[in-house]
């Protein structure tokens, strides 16, 4: 499992875990829940962040895809992640 997948099912733990404790508690204000939704607003940061580095990796895989000094490599990078380069230009 993957650090993307760990924090997506620590957040639906999170999730459930701010649910119950709210409703036994009657209150969001209740220290407990504010705890708990704290600790789920850092996983989401860090979601956050990992999606942002994903993509930029993304980005970098499709703008070398289309300079011809490596368009063959990048475009190799590409087809392994099923996804097709733009045409090369001049």
């Amino acid at each position: 499992m993957n650090d993307k997948m760990i924090l997506l099912h620590e957040l639906q733990v999170l999730r459930i875990k701010l649910f119950e404790i709210a409703e036994a508690r009657g209150s969001l204000t209740d220290p407990e829940v504010i705890a708990i939704s704290e600790a789920a607003d850092e996983v989401i940061v860090t979601l956050q962040q990992l999606h942002k580095e994903e993509q930029a990796k993304y980005n970098t895989r499709c703008a070398l895809a289309v300079d011809g000094k490596t368009e063959s490599a990048a475009a190799h990078t590409l087809a392994a992640e099923g996804l097709q380069a733009a045409p090369f230009r001049d």
